[in-house]
């Protein structure tokens, strides 16, 4: 965390987990260039700074890796006793280990549930007294379509993101007499390390059906949802439709699936030679 504390202002303060690349780093920009006073937050103190200094004002900057339970507690001890009051809290960190689950052994799986999923409903709780106190707020999280189309290969993953929609539709439900606005981003395949790290590593093809988004189209996404509280907003739509589609009827997958994943391969190998991908074997 910097040194200075925020004096208590008219600022509006918006908090932001994963803000170290892709999604978050893009939402950051956009808050900062719309006049919000940023606190950001990720695990990699190098890429947090270089953000930093990208920014028209200067953020504060809170460090955590959010597998660690501890970090988990400092942070959420932080929203509610240290840091302003919030008018946007975007939980957007968030990790995918690709594999059958019958193979993963329990440190990987808890790893990906703590931080998609358990840090996610500790840091939302950490902010939301503040925002009942000034009786406003914006929670937004960043879930998946695969919280609502599940793909073999990433089970604990669509199991997290599953959980998380389920979880905001309820508090928004809850939030609602306090006049805290709630919602989730539901982004399809997002040019973003994650995705390349899952082109490279037997991500599911079904992520390469059609050419994948970039985190512009997200961040354009996030500030409309800014202005409509929607509780749910697809990127992009059309994704949704076939997603929740195929979700009514979930006997038919493994039917469809040999089709979809061979067109998937196709997209998949035209997007690892378009972007001049090499396997470096993590994700960065």
């Amino acid at each position: 965390m910097s040194s200075s504390s925020p004096s208590q202002s008219s600022e509006k303060y918006a908090f932001i987990t994963g803000a170290g690349s892709g999604i978050g780093a893009e939402v950051a920009k956009r808050l900062d260039r719309a006049g919000y006073s940023l606190i950001i937050s990720g695990s990699n103190p190098s890429k947090l700074n270089v953000l930093a200094e990208s920014l028209v004002s200067t953020p504060i900057i809170t460090v955590a890796d959010l597998s660690q339970q501890e970090d988990v507690e400092r942070l959420a001890k932080q929203l509610k006793n240290e840091l302003p009051a919030l008018a946007i809290a975007f939980i957007n960190a968030g990790t995918v280990e690709i594999g059958s689950f019958a193979e993963r052994n329990s440190e990987i799986i808890d790893r990906e549930i703590d931080i998609n999923l358990r840090s996610t409903l500790h840091l939302i709780q950490a902010c939301i007294p503040g925002m009942q106190q000034q009786k406003s707020g914006h929670i937004i999280a960043t879930s998946s379509i695969g919280g609502i189309f599940a793909m073999r290969g990433s089970s604990v993953y669509s199991a997290t993101k599953f959980a998380l929609r389920g979880f905001l539709s309820a508090l928004q439900q809850e939030l609602l007499p306090d006049g805290i606005k709630v919602s989730g981003i539901y982004p399809g395949a997002i040019d973003t390390p994650m995705l390349r790290y899952e082109a490279l590593n037997g991500g599911s093809p079904l992520n390469f059906l059609h050419e994948p988004k970039t985190v512009a189209d997200v961040g354009k996404s996030f500030m409309r949802t800014l202005k409509t509280g929607r509780l749910e907003t697809f990127v992009p739509y059309s994704d949704s439709i076939s997603a929740r589609l195929i979700g009514m009827v979930p006997w038919i997958i493994p039917k469809l699936l040999p089709y979809l994943e061979k067109s998937g391969e196709k997209g998949r190998r035209k997007f690892i030679a378009s972007h001049q991908l090499v396997n470096n074997d993590k994700l960065a």
